[in-house]
């Protein structure tokens, strides 16, 4: 025992709830990628035609060169 008299047994502490949900600006995920595809294209890095949201849950992307270029699956 290096630091006196305490021992060097560890008391167990399990939490419940482990995960906190984040703290976000954005109401849900398609609020996130309307956004992010808007900003995208206002700096001219996707194609108006590139990225169309058909619904809330469905978005249409083109795949471009640059795309494909990042994609490394294929």
């Amino acid at each position: 025992m290096l630091f006196g008299s305490e021992t060097d047994i560890t008391e167990s502490f399990v939490e419940k709830d482990p995960v906190e949900n984040g703290i976000t600006v954005y109401a849900n995920d398609s609020a996130y990628y309307r956004e992010l595809i808007e900003q995208l294209k206002s700096e001219r890095l996707l194609e108006a035609s590139d990225a169309e949201f058909i619904d809330n849950t469905y978005v249409e992307i083109k795949n471009t060169k640059e795309l494909h270029r990042v994609d490394k699956t294929q």
